[in-house]
């Protein structure tokens, strides 16, 4: 069990899996609650231009506690792997989106904005039992950030020590693993940051693994939040209910897509073990 303890005296205990060891200390903590409807500084309807050049960003939402433990995990890795990057936590619906403690806990790790956004719910897409992607949609709430480049993260991504994934920056957007049943094991045969080429494309159910994903957010708030508010609609009226909804959506909705390789999205299932 670790202590994350910051300059203000809140705490946080997390049990690490096995893989990850979170390093101790204490990091200077600087509170800024934001809502992508109001962003704080903004009166509504101004034209706000880009105002961080490249940031790393992920998606908080749901009441289970190995969430927020992820999340420490990615935002101190981060902060240390990349400290010259801007590091932006999604908050959606869940206990830690409004609980003072979990918001200083996670900025005194290492996220330097949070987010409060509202869902995006598609629960009629959602094939799982469970329903357990739902709420999946506001990963594209990263569309509205007011970034000129933006590394879609996944919490429960581990960067390793010594790689900096700010060198996914020089991928053009929109790039993400690529991924297709039908050729589980083309990845090597895709060059890293080049197009996915068309055979791979056509004719073939695909998607981007939404794990990582660079995206390059329009440059005006009001384009960013009309650009989102138009996905709203087009997933409210979708019927294809799919076990990857989300990234589905996004092979349909952006073209020009850019392969990232294996290396920077690698999945550990336990049969590989």
């Amino acid at each position: 069990m670790i202590t994350l303890e910051c300059e203000l005296g809140i705490r946080i205990l997390i049990v690490p899996s096995p893989f990850c060891l979170m390093p101790s200390g204490s990091v200077h903590c600087r509170l800024q609650r934001r809502s992508l409807v109001t962003p704080m500084g903004v009166e509504g309807g101004d034209e706000e231009e880009a105002v961080h050049g490249r940031c790393f960003a992920s998606l908080l939402h749901g009441d289970q506690p190995e969430y927020l433990a992820f999340a420490c995990v990615l935002g101190r890795r981060l902060s240390e792997e990349s400290p010259g990057t801007r590091r932006i936590l999604l908050c959606g619906p869940g206990k830690y989106a409004l609980d003072p403690a979990a918001q200083q806990a996670l900025q005194c790790v290492g996220w330097q904005d949070l987010y409060c956004v509202p869902p995006i719910v598609a629960g009629h897409l959602d094939k799982t039992m469970a329903g357990r992607h739902a709420l999946v949609f506001a990963k594209l709430r990263v569309l509205e950030l007011p970034c000129e480049k933006v590394l879609l993260l996944d919490l429960d991504l581990l960067p390793r020590k010594g790689v900096d994934p700010s060198q996914l920056f020089d991928v053009e957007s929109p790039a993400a693993k690529y991924h297709s049943a039908r050729h589980p094991r083309c990845t090597g045969q895709i060059i890293h940051g080049s197009p996915i080429p068309g055979q791979f494309l056509e004719g073939v159910r695909w998607c981007p693994n939404a794990g990582v994903v660079r995206f390059d957010p329009l440059r005006s708030s009001q384009s960013r939040r009309a650009q989102v508010a138009d996905m709203e609609r087009d997933i409210a009226q979708r019927r294809e209910a799919t076990y990857l909804p989300e990234q589905y959506y996004l092979a349909q909705r952006f073209t020009g897509w850019r392969h990232i390789r294996l290396e920077w999205n690698f999945e550990v299932w336990p049969e590989l073990d």
